[in-house]
Parts: C-alpha cells; sequence; structure tokens
C-alpha cells in the first residue's frame, strides 16, 4: 500500500514517535510500505524552519532530505493533475498545503497519514496517525 505522509507526520516519526499511533508506527517501519513524501510538504518545513517556527540546523532542506532517505521515501512532485483536484475540492480545510495534499492524495490513489482532524472531511482514504 501507498501512504503520503502530511507533514507533521514526519516531524513526529523522527522527534515524538509515541505522538502516532500504532497503526501509523507499524506503516512506517514496514519494509514493504510504499512512503511518499510531498514537495508541498518539503516546502511548508522549509518556509516555518526559516521563519523560527522549527527547530533544526540550517539550511533545513538537506537535513530533511537526509531524514527522508532513511526512512526510504520518495518525494512526490506537483503536477497539472494534482492542480485541477485541488482546484476541485471544497475550501474545507483553510491551510492551502493540507489541501493540496489531499489533492495529491486522491489523485494519486494515496493513503494520508495525518491526525488533521479538518483532512477527514475530503473523500482520500487515511490512515489515523493520532496517538
Amino acid at each position: 500500500m501507498r501512504h503520503l505522509l502530511d507533514s507533521h507526520i514526519l516531524l513526529w516519526h523522527f522527534a515524538a514517535p509515541d505522538r502516532l499511533s500504532t497503526g501509523a508506527r507499524s506503516v512506517l517501519a514496514a519494509p514493504e510500505s510504499e512512503l511518499v513524501v510531498s514537495v508541498v510538504s518539503l516546502w511548508e518545513l522549509c518556509l516555518k524552519a526559516s521563519l523560527g517556527k522549527l527547530d533544526g540546523p540550517r539550511p533545513f532542506l538537506p537535513h530533511i532530505e537526509s531524514r527522508l532517505e532513511a526512512l526510504g521515501a520518495r518525494v512526490l512532485l506537483v503536477e497539472i493533475d494534482h492542480v485541477r483536484c485541488y482546484e476541485s475540492l471544497p475550501r474545507l480545510h483553510g491551510d492551502p498545503f493540507d489541501r493540496m495534499l489531499a489533492a495529491q492524495a486522491i489523485s494519486q490513489g494515496l493513503t494520508l497519514i495525518t491526525a488533521d482532524e479538518k483532512l477527514r472531511r475530503y473523500p482520500v482514504p487515511i490512515l489515523w496517525a493520532g496517538a
């Protein structure tokens, strides 16, 4: 099964794994899991780091890229089909980064790993990651 990680899930996995549900921890640890992280999440994390809202080395991107490699996750770029899906989604979530993750998961047939309650409003399969 293919899974798209929400931005906070990536952070929790490395910094606070006890915040993740047992199911999410199992998927992240399973060698057969295909883990995907959106370039949108990387952008969001780098933006937060540059604003001082995230601790970590600067520049932040090489740090997070090495973590992705250790996790065995691949990066999903934004494609025109994702933008079309994004445009068609109702604005049920105020965060454009999260709406794009929903659009990408829908477009690519991915299960979204998240603990963001608002994302449950979209027609996307979700693996709940809140402990």
